[in-house]
């Protein structure tokens, strides 16, 4: 880099655009290896650099530009700048469509490219509806490249394909999450194949989208509009997102243990391929496998294995606790909520104090973590849990205060009375996903 900073001012033309090169290649090797905070001054000054070389529509640079913005947006997201990313990749995305217009192109990589990045940091706002638009045209274009040039653009199908079970998951709706999860799995399938170890993280991380689709996919189960009818009026159908991703569970028909089941075996896998990335040194898959372990744990509860989940969740506390030493306050949120879910696995094996001090614990954290409105919905669950483990106590007043505090700092999307912690059908039915 001192090479290219120094020849620039004696040959610019030759070293300007060399100079922004290495600035946006050095900005992925620093977010590679882990290092977000470094890579953004490296990818914000090759922003600049590019944007004063494409000073033209005509100008060559401008696509490296747009390839820069769309780096710049990534970084930005991981440091949770996503407003600030937003508008990165915004422009981004303008300046693919142009390029492609201009070629008279019907379907662009830079284009879909672009469209899931996109959809990333709408997902990252809570906007679920515009991030799955956008992720599905991604997936629409890049079906149609993968077609023509299968051994280029099949890897960033599967990723589109598994981001839109994302969204379809966030938006609630269980059976498009898992249609495109499974595509997502069986593109990665034929991928792992040809070059074994390869996309071993993508493989997994379409595995747990899948696991966690069937989880939600095993609470729809048709119920008699008779039933679902009463149960709604009882409840006043107040329960918000993510509260309400298991509506009939609620209700009282339970889950469909065939599903639940397809979802074990799945998350298993996923689990065996995380074991296998950390084993070898990526950091990165050691926090994946822990959020892996408490989806895990949460369908071993619901498969009425409560001693299997509880070993399950403290595994992934173990993990958390262990990243949190290396890296203090960065996997708080996850912390936070895997202690939530390690609670509730105490309280049915009947370690009621244990999951009292867990869940004060988990509260403690999520406090500290969240800035204004931010993880509002972590407290939210966290709250409720600690309602259910006060209730099992006998604290009953102390449960309805809990279940107030939740109330309000959900702006009135609960239950407007508290009480419903008392209900043998609701009670132990808070399930926290990571």
């Amino acid at each position: 880099m001192r090479i290219f900073r120094r020849e620039v001012t004696t040959q610019p033309e030759l070293y300007r655009p060399a100079l922004a090169a290495a600035l946006a290649n050095q900005a992925t090797n620093l977010a590679h290896a882990g290092r977000p905070g470094e890579a953004v001054p490296q990818i914000e000054e090759a922003v600049r650099r590019y944007r004063a070389l494409a000073v033209t529509r005509s100008s060559p640079f401008r696509w490296h530009l747009a390839a820069a913005l769309s780096n710049l947006a990534a970084r930005r997201s991981e440091l949770g700048r996503h407003e600030q990313s937003l508008v990165a990749i915004r422009e981004a995305l303008r300046i693919f469509r142009d390029l492609a217009a201009a070629r008279t192109a019907p379907v662009d990589p830079g284009v879909a490219a672009g469209l899931t990045n996109l959809s990333d940091v709408l997902f990252c706002l809570n906007r679920h509806g515009e991030a799955l638009a956008a992720v599905t045209e991604a997936v629409r274009d890049y079906g149609v490249l993968a077609k023509a040039r299968p051994d280029r653009y099949l890897e960033d199908l599967a990723r589109a394909l598994s981001w839109k079970s994302r969204c379809s998951l966030a938006l609630g709706s269980s059976q498009e999450a898992v249609v495109a999860a499974r595509k997502a799995v069986e593109v990665y399938d034929g991928l792992s194949r040809v070059r074994p170890g390869l996309f071993a993280r993508f493989h997994a991380e379409s595995l747990r989208r899948l696991g966690s689709s069937l989880a939600e996919l095993a609470y729809q189960q048709p119920a008699s509009a008779a039933v679902v009818q009463g149960v709604d009026a009882a409840m006043g159908e107040a329960l918000p997102d993510p509260f309400r991703r298991r509506p009939l569970n609620w209700r009282g028909l339970g889950p469909s243990p065939r599903v639940l089941a397809e979802s074990r075996d799945t998350l298993t896998k996923a689990i065996q391929l995380y074991r296998s990335l950390a084993s070898a040194g990526s950091e990165s898959a050691r926090p994946d496998l822990a959020r892996t372990l408490s989806d895990l744990s949460n369908v071993l509860r619901e498969l009425h294995v409560p001693g299997a989940a509880l070993s399950t969740i403290r595994e992934a506390v173990g993990i958390l606790r262990d990243l949190d030493a290396v890296a203090p306050g960065d996997h708080d949120q996850d912390l936070a909520l895997a202690l939530g879910n390690l609670a509730g696995c105490l309280a049915e094996n009947h370690h009621a104090a244990d999951a009292l001090a867990t869940v004060e614990e988990a509260l403690k954290i999520a406090g500290a973590a969240s800035r204004p409105g931010a993880h509002e919905d972590v407290v939210i669950a966290l709250l409720l849990e600690y309602a259910l483990v006060l209730h099992d106590l006998g604290r009953e007043s102390e449960a309805e205060v809990a279940t107030r505090e939740a109330q309000v700092l959900s702006g009135g999307r609960l239950l407007p009375d508290p009480m419903w912690v008392r209900s043998n059908a609701l009670s132990r039915r808070l399930r926290i996903r990571l």
